[in-house]
């Protein structure tokens, strides 16, 4: 399956899976409770792949996601960002990130906390 264009049901603040947080209001992420630095565009790509978890997101679709054009940047650039990604994220992040030759990447796992959203922290 690969993502659609549309919103998953939910808009989350919070999203952790496999002891892995991302918090988008504070533009944070945390490997079991420590901090990790991710540049603008890394936290990007994760939480996209974070929100559609399961489902394969296409090179094209992370283009059109984080610079407006689904041939915004080469496929390399994309490749170079999941690279540091998996990087700062250590064995967690190689083990969590697959790469779906050809087409994209995507993320297996299961939440293992909860995910809040605008509606519900409110």
């Amino acid at each position: 399956m690969i993502m659609n264009t549309s919103s998953p049901h939910t808009d989350p603040d919070i999203l952790e899976l496999e002891g892995i947080e991302l918090n988008r209001r504070a533009h944070g992420v945390r490997i079991n409770g420590k901090p990790v630095f991710l540049g603008y565009k890394e936290f990007q790509v994760l939480w996209l792949l974070f929100l559609y978890r399961g489902a394969i997101v296409r090179v094209r679709d992370i283009n059109e996601k984080l610079w407006g054009d689904p041939f915004g940047a080469m496929e390399e650039t994309v490749a170079c960002l999941v690279g540091k990604i998996r990087g700062k994220l250590g064995s967690q992040g190689m083990a969590l990130i697959q790469n779906v030759l050809g087409i994209g990447y995507k993320i297996d796992g299961r939440p293992m906390r909860r995910s809040i959203t605008r509606e519900s922290a409110n």
